[in-house]
């Protein structure tokens, strides 16, 4: 990769717009586009980075904050595994609201709903088999101090929730790789890690959203070109 990113780094140095050059309006063009796109590699590796050492920070035992609303407690997590009715009795959701189906998100209602727009996949947190917890979940482990925050959503409407499931099924569909067990996470070639690969899966909770953007770096940007 020397000899690309010699020219990378010499194009990176040059203006965006081409006004050194003196070659007829095609060729400029064309440099234009190429150093945009140099640049654009450079902002998407940069982004790569600060996802590995996100990745890195995570730890699957400690506390976590939920937030319900304008209510926000922390809760312990132990093999990144909540129970389901410590956060129901915590907050008294059933009480309020008796037979409510409680989800869990990984965003704000608001982020997802933005996300969804952008038909971009945000399911909620898995749940164990038994449906009595939700799994996968992580907080941070560098002693800063800081948790991780999720939020949760009561459903007391079965067919509000149904057609909720059903949208984003369909989103997961159209983004979704196949249902086999590819032995290594796929979302860094843009394919969502399917359910039966999740224990390969770097980041299965935010799969759509991770997948979506390295798909749109593999398409749009100088990577496949300079990691020939």
């Amino acid at each position: 990769m020397g000899a690309s990113a010699s020219i990378l780094q010499q194009e990176l140095k040059s203006p965006i717009d081409g006004s050194d050059l003196s070659e007829r309006q095609a060729s400029i063009e064309e440099v234009k586009k190429l150093r945009a796109m140099a640049m654009n590699y450079c902002k998407e590796e940069a982004d790569r980075i600060a996802h590995n050492v996100e990745m890195a920070r995570r730890t699957k035992n400690g506390s976590v904050r939920i937030i319900y609303e304008n209510y926000t407690d922390c809760f312990v997590m132990k093999d990144g595994i909540i129970k389901i009715h410590e956060i129901d009795e915590e907050y008294c959701l059933s009480d309020i609201m008796p037979g409510c189906d409680l989800q869990l998100l990984e965003m704000t209602p608001k982020d997802r709903i933005a996300q969804q727009v952008l038909n971009i996949p945000s399911p909620y947190i898995s749940k164990t088999t038994d449906n009595k917890a939700w799994d996968n979940l992580y907080t941070y482990a560098d002693g800063d101090g800081e948790f991780k925050s999720y939020w949760v959503v009561a459903f007391q409407d079965p067919e509000l929730l149904a057609a909720d499931r059903e949208a984003t099924k369909k989103r997961m569909d159209a983004m979704g790789g196949d249902d086999g067990d590819a032995g290594v996470c796929t979302c860094e070639d843009g394919k969502a890690c399917s359910t039966n690969n999740k224990d390969n899966c770097k980041d299965f909770n935010n799969r759509f959203a991770v997948a979506a953007k390295y798909k749109a770096w593999l398409s749009g940007t100088l990577g496949s070109h300079l990691n020939k």
